[in-house]
């Protein structure tokens, strides 16, 4: 069975010179498919700055990302579509919401949805449900339907939660 990402000795820095910082230095790791894994540890030891190199968000400065198998980063260069891996097999959550102030919760979820190429999955026009997990590796399946249109953004209108 092929692993779902493979680190190999990443390390990434930042600044110069005597205000330089290494957030990685040589970390290597291996998380096979199926797994769900937590990463743990105290503050400033590098675990967002693993977690946007394993993402493909900010690359690590040496070192390379194997995805299902394949080298995906090398030395901070990408080797494959990172925008199109991350929106078909990835999904964050950060610490910061980065929600769309204006939508609800809902509403931010029908966005993403139709952003993956995915607006419409079983379900009744409108709903979505946040509420699937899927193990590292394994595609996660938004389970969006939310009513589709020619347009990736919602209907204009008051949300539910909007004030009248």
């Amino acid at each position: 069975m092929t692993d779902a990402v493979r680190a190999v000795e990443l390390s990434k820095t930042y600044g110069t010179g005597s205000a330089a910082a290494v957030a990685l230095s040589g970390v290597s790791l291996t998380i096979p498919r199926g797994t769900v894994a937590a990463l743990l540890g105290p503050s400033g030891s590098g675990k967002s700055t693993l977690i946007k190199a394993l993402g493909f968000v900010s690359p690590a400065d040496t070192g390379e990302v194997y995805f299902e198998g394949r080298l995906v980063v090398k030395d901070g260069q990408p080797l494959a579509d990172l925008a199109e891996l991350r929106r078909r097999h990835l999904g964050f959550v950060f610490q910061k919401a980065n929600l769309t102030s204006f939508l609800n919760a809902r509403e931010n979820v029908e966005i993403a949805c139709e952003f993956g190429e995915r607006p419409t999955v079983a379900g009744a026009p409108g709903s979505c449900s946040t509420t699937s997990r899927s193990p590292i590796g394994q595609t996660p399946t938004p389970r969006c339907s939310a009513a589709a249109s020619s347009s990736a953004w919602p209907s204009p209108g008051p949300s539910p939660t909007s004030p009248r």
